[in-house]
């Protein structure tokens, strides 16, 4: 159970199974989480609430990781982003840490 004042972070994945074990795995080490299964309910969060950090799938059916990215860019105190992905090839990890990635997950990823 998170605890108060605990860092808050947002997941957004629209892989059931990846969304709710990135977000159990930050719970257990005391993180609040919110969870969206899509592009648009991430942008919704995003603009809605504080995050610390973001965690985010690249290729989804309603849009791009990349929109995410982009909209934590603009805010006022962007948060890290983090980038989850199974479809990266060739110089991708690179062009995304340009564009303002802090991180880049390739999938399947192990935890620990």
């Amino acid at each position: 159970m998170p605890r108060q004042g605990a860092p808050h972070a947002l997941v957004v994945d629209d892989d059931e199974a990846i969304r709710e074990v990135v977000c159990e795995v930050l719970e257990q080490a005391g993180w609040c989480v919110t969870a969206a299964a899509g592009v648009r309910e991430g942008l919704t969060a995003l603009r809605s609430g504080h995050h610390d950090i973001v965690l985010t799938d690249l290729a989804m059916p309603d849009g791009s990781g990349s929109q995410i990215l982009q909209a934590a860019a603009r805010l006022a105190a962007p948060p890290p982003v983090v980038v989850m992905s199974g479809c990266l090839g060739g110089d991708g990890h690179l062009q995304l840490r340009e564009a303002g990635a802090r991180h880049v997950l390739p999938k399947p990823f192990g935890l620990m």
